[in-house]
């Protein structure tokens, strides 16, 4: 199993991690990428921050430690909320709150 983190010109196919259904790529930046989805019990649209599979200790370390923190701020209102991170081997994601709007770029 890979996660495609090629964004340029290649058809994107669902997926699912854990119950996650995962619909599209938002985007990149520094270490991870942001898949768009929903939980597939609930349908609430959900962000996906997944590292990529050829991470080292000390990425998956600062990972982890970035969702922890992450899940601390969440009860702040100008803070993306966190609610769980994911493993489903070979792939670690952190599920977040997808808040929709116009890019940053």
């Amino acid at each position: 199993f890979e996660i495609r983190t090629n964004l340029s010109g290649a058809e994107f196919h669902v997926f699912y991690l854990d119950h996650y259904q995962v619909n599209e790529v938002l985007g990149s930046g520094g270490m991870y990428w942001i898949y768009g989805g929903r939980n597939a019990l609930t349908h609430e649209p959900v962000a996906l921050k997944v590292l990529p599979s050829n991470f080292t200790p000390r990425t998956l370390a600062h990972f982890s430690l970035e969702a922890r923190v992450g899940q601390r701020l969440g009860c702040h209102p100008h803070v993306i909320h966190m609610s769980r991170i994911v493993r489903a081997d070979p792939v670690y994601c952190i599920v977040m709150e997808y808040l929709e709007g116009i890019s940053l770029q």
